[in-house]
């Protein structure tokens, strides 16, 4: 179960429903006795209705459909859970457990990557290196060992949408030559993240290429980021950015498809799979000499 996917689209299968039925909040309030606020709150996933609720409103919008009533009300529970990443608070934020919420449950995630090993391909020695010698400069604190360790298994726990059997169809990766070429942690961490990235690359979901730096500045300056595609109707797709500035999930329509398109293109200018392989081979050649 899913809590946000849940509670979203609980949220917008209500909102629809009403809006398909011509009835409006004030409508809606009357029928459950509450308040116009109270169903504006429900529709925008603020606040969770009760089950019985949730059938009131699916009969009251001309819901007939007792087993299609009972899906919609069976999201209550689902949105009312605890997923994983809640368990770190101290070392997830709102944003980033939004995040890890919806790439949790997408079937495609395109992300592009030229800043440094995407985190969902990282070992855990690498993800180490990066957080003890260079995200601490984007941080105001120090990263306790306490910290660094409960960061490492948060990705960990991310990383397992790739080994189970769940939602996820397609992973397709583009890597900046520059993060392949550049030995973070040093030449053995950065050899046994390249043959980690090899087996990965095995994997029938996974679609990892690398781009060289000229091809590169062929289609501008574009920074990483991660498209989310989501296979619920009633919830939105997204994109993910983490820079210096901050975190930010966006899911307006037109800012998805921008980011899908420079997406397919940066694909398009990359190594094909078998030459990406090539190049990881002879790059983890060279560090092991």
């Amino acid at each position: 179960m899913n809590p946000l996917v849940s509670k979203m689209e609980l949220a917008s299968t209500l909102r629809h429903a009403r809006t398909a039925a011509g009835k409006t909040l004030e409508d809606a309030a009357a029928a459950l006795e509450v308040s116009a606020a109270t169903i504006s709150r429900i529709e925008t996933g603020m606040r969770i209705p009760r089950a019985r609720d949730v059938r009131e409103l699916c009969r009251f919008y001309g819901m007939r459909d007792e087993s299609a009533i009972e899906a919609v009300a069976g999201l209550v529970a689902a949105a009312r859970s605890a997923g994983w990443w809640e368990k770190y608070p101290d070392v997830v934020d709102e944003i980033y457990g939004s995040f890890i919420a919806l790439e949790s449950a997408a079937t495609e995630i395109l992300h592009f990557e030229n800043m440094t090993i995407p985190a969902m391909l990282q070992t855990a020695e690498y993800q180490r290196s990066f957080l003890r010698d260079y995200a601490k400069l984007y941080r105001d604190e120090p990263i306790l060992d306490d910290d660094l360790e409960r960061l490492v298994e948060v990705r960990r726990r991310r990383q397992e949408i790739l080994d189970a059997d769940g939602p996820l169809n397609d992973y397709v990766v583009v890597l900046g030559e520059r993060i392949v070429r550049f030995a973070l942690g040093g030449p053995v961490v950065m050899r046994a993240q390249l043959e980690h990235l090899l087996t990965i690359a095995d994997d029938p979901r996974v679609d990892l290429r690398v781009l060289a730096e000229a091809d590169l500045m062929s289609v501008g300056p574009v920074g990483p980021y991660i498209v989310l595609g989501l296979p619920q109707e009633q919830v939105s797709d997204a994109v993910y950015v983490d820079l210096l500035h901050g975190q930010s999930l966006v899911d307006d329509d037109v800012v998805i498809a921008r980011h899908r398109k420079i997406f397919w293109s940066l694909h398009e200018f990359a190594l094909n799979r078998n030459e990406s392989k090539a190049l990881l081979r002879e790059v983890a050649g060279e560090l092991g000499k």
